[in-house]
C-alpha cells in the first residue's frame, strides 16, 4: 500500500511563510512587544528580516548596513530608532504609541489625609 508523504517544513520555512502575511506580522510583533521582553521582540524582528530576504537583501532595500541590520535584530541587539523605523517602513509597518492601561509598577497615590490630634 502506497502512502503519500507530505513534505514537512522546517520551523524557519514555516515562520518564513507566516511572515509573508501582513496581518500575522502585525499580531506577532505586537504580541512580542507587549510581553515586555525586548530580546524576544528583537528576535521576532530578526525572524521577519530573514523571511524578507535576510540582512544583505534588507541592507540593499533600506540603505542600512548589513552588519547594522544583522546586529540590531539579533536578540542582543540595540537598534537605533532610525534603524528600526527604516526597517519597519521597508516591510510595510510603522511605529505607533498608545496609552498604557496603567504604568507598570506604579501605585496610585493615596488620597487619605493623616489627621493628628
Amino acid at each position: 500500500m502506497a502512502t503519500k508523504h507530505k513534505e514537512l517544513l522546517s520551523y524557519d520555512d514555516f515562520m518564513g511563510e507566516l511572515l509573508q502575511d501582513p496581518k500575522f506580522v502585525e499580531e506577532y510583533l505586537n504580541e512580542k512587544l507587549a510581553s515586555g521582553d525586548l530580546e524576544q521582540f528583537l528576535l521576532a524582528l530578526g525572524n521577519l528580516m530573514k523571511a524578507r530576504g535576510g540582512a544583505t537583501e534588507m541592507a540593499k532595500k533600506t540603505g542600512l548596513g548589513r552588519q547594522t541590520i544583522y546586529k540590531s535584530f539579533s536578540g542582543k541587539g540595540n537598534p537605533t530608532l532610525n534603524s528600526l523605523q527604516t526597517f519597519l517602513t521597508e516591510v510595510g509597518l510603522r511605529l505607533s504609541v498608545e496609552s498604557a492601561k496603567k504604568p507598570p509598577g506604579k501605585k496610585k497615590p493615596s488620597r487619605r489625609k493623616t489627621v493628628t490630634a
